[in-house]
C-alpha cells in the first residue's frame, strides 16, 4: 500500500492510498477521527466505475 497524501479537516483525517493488485494500482481513501489510536475496523466498498 502506497500512501499518496493525508489531510485533516473538521476533526477527520482523510488518507489517500493505492493498493497494487495484479500489477494495477487500485485507489482508495480512508477516513478516521483525528487523534485515534489503536486498532479500528475498516469497511471496504467497491464499485465498477472508472
Amino acid at each position: 500500500m502506497d500512501i499518496l497524501g493525508e489531510k485533516v479537516e473538521m476533526g477527520v483525517v482523510e488518507q489517500r492510498f493505492d493498493l497494487e493488485v495484479g500489477g494495477q494500482p487500485i485507489p482508495g481513501i480512508q477516513w478516521m477521527p483525528e487523534g485515534v489510536t489503536g486498532p479500528r475496523p475498516t469497511i471496504l466498498i467497491g464499485h465498477g466505475g472508472t
